[in-house]
């Protein structure tokens, strides 16, 4: 796993490994579909597997959220506003700032994922977004373990039944929301893109958009903390960056739907 920071350094990895830059192996991941009968999904799979799905997602992924900016916009006001609310209640004094920016995260990638309903629909179905954040963190953290242990004895951990039953319940709240947005075909989401073109089997699709719901607890909350953090720390920064899309964005109607920042 590498951190990169300079364009150059960029340059030099994609002329190392070309068009197929390979994954570290998350054997606990790896083993765990293999023994389901699930693919790699994007997560975990190289070659020319990765690249076409890889094609499949980033087109619409890109596509999906600029209809859905306004939504978005929405969640970000909602969110705000709870946060303010929160602090008020605690005498202005510290409070958590994780729980908040972890919701938004699942909230605004589920809402691209699975459509504007994704929030009233997850919790119709009887999960909330913390059981499933806190399953996928609780993951992480046992996935450490799992790395470290030799896959010939793998199975053996502790870990790896904890591993399997989390997995499972993540895999399984993933199929119960497609079903419950399986109809729609008038939603602008992921799910619905996927659906109609079914350019991805059935199993590709629990797969993919699991993985892409993870991820927004892990590495998309991760991200916006510390996006927030550096901008609390450099708050001219902030009119620079909105000057900078402005700039770029300016006859862009998506731009224009942001009539938070305008």
């Amino acid at each position: 796993m590498v951190f990169l920071f300079e364009a150059d350094d960029v340059e030099k990895l994609k002329a190392a490994e070309g068009r197929y830059p390979q994954h570290v192996d998350f054997k606990h991941l790896r083993r765990h579909r293999e023994d389901q009968g699930y693919p790699k999904g994007l997560l975990i799979s190289n070659d020319n597997e990765w690249l076409c799905q890889r094609r499949i997602l980033s087109n619409p992924m890109m596509l999906k959220i600029g209809h859905q900016i306004k939504h978005l916009e929405e969640i970000t006001l909602k969110t705000l506003t709870n946060a303010v609310e929160d602090y008020t209640v605690n005498g202005f004094g510290r409070f958590e700032v994780e729980p908040i920016t972890r919701d938004f995260a699942i909230n605004a990638f589920g809402s691209v994922l699975y459509g504007n309903s994704f929030e009233s629909t997850f919790t119709q179905n009887g999960k909330t977004m913390q059981e499933f954040a806190e399953k996928a963190k609780n993951n992480f953290d046992d996935a450490k373990k799992l790395l470290i242990t030799p896959e010939c004895i793998m199975k053996m951990h502790p870990a790896w039944k904890r591993h399997n039953n989390r997995w499972n319940f993540l895999l399984k709240t993933t199929m119960d929301m497609i079903e419950r947005h399986s109809n729609d075909t008038s939603d602008c989401s992921i799910l619905s893109h996927l659906l109609q073109n079914r350019k991805l089997n059935d199993k590709e699709i629990y797969i993919n958009l699991t993985d892409l719901l993870v991820a927004s607890i892990d590495t998309t909350n991760t991200t916006l903390q510390w996006c927030l953090y550096e901008l609390a720390c450099h708050p001219a920064a902030q009119n620079t960056i909105i000057s900078e899309a402005e700039m770029i964005l300016k006859d862009d109607q998506v731009w224009r739907r942001l009539t938070w920042i305008n």
